[in-house]
């Protein structure tokens, strides 16, 4: 189990240097690479630990290949200064280093975090423009319903007023026909003036 753990962790810490060296076999000459994101990387005067060291350059540096080494070990490098020298090739990455990538992914954090905002602002001030349709829309509402109700009174007192006129009518005509009936009834009843012979009333 302990030899099992061992390998393991051996083949994890492994990963970075075997990608390394992918990225440093994968290079040509002439080709544009960056240091790895160690914290520096030492320029020899020749390809080979041994030789004098000319500098220092700096992680995520980026440089221009010139050369191999017969063992490909070491590679011969311009860097950003116009320095000539060698460095160790696991010292160079074809994928464009985190120093040069930092300032861009926070250029573009930038950009998004201020389209995030845009787009904030544009949400409430839509949110404002249906909240104010909302509040016109409920006070149309209520102008309708209102209107309703002054329609609806005024149907219910003109009906009103038609069964009060009808009603008016009737006991009009109630009161002249019982008015002719009495008069009917009580002319019979009436006493008559005589009349002489000569055809002249008393």
């Amino acid at each position: 189990m302990l030899l099992r753990t061992f390998c393991f962790i051996t083949a994890m810490l492994a990963l970075p240097l075997m990608a390394q060296e992918t990225d440093a076999a994968s290079t040509s000459e002439g080709e544009q690479a960056y240091v790895s994101d160690e914290l520096f990387a030492f320029m020899h005067a020749g390809p080979s630990r041994n030789y004098r060291i000319l500098g220092s350059i700096v992680a995520g540096t980026p440089i221009t290949l010139i050369r191999y080494s017969d063992d490909r070990e070491f590679v011969e490098v311009i860097d950003d200064r116009q320095r000539t020298g060698w460095i160790e090739a696991i010292n160079v990455m074809r994928d464009t280093s985190l120093r040069v990538k930092l300032p861009q992914i926070q250029q573009q954090l930038s950009e998004a975090q201020a389209a995030l905002q845009d787009a904030r602002q544009n949400a409430e001030s839509l949110q404002q423009q249906i909240a104010d349709l909302e509040s016109r829309l409920n006070g149309k509402n209520r102008q309708f319903e209102q209107l309703q109700a002054q329609v609806e009174q005024a149907e219910q007192q003109l009906s009103s007023k038609d069964q009060s006129e009808l009603h008016e009518w009737f006991m009009r005509g109630g009161m002249i026909a019982l008015a002719g009936i009495i008069i009917g009834v009580i002319i019979p009843y009436l006493p008559k003036k005589k009349r002489n012979r000569d055809g002249w009333m008393d």
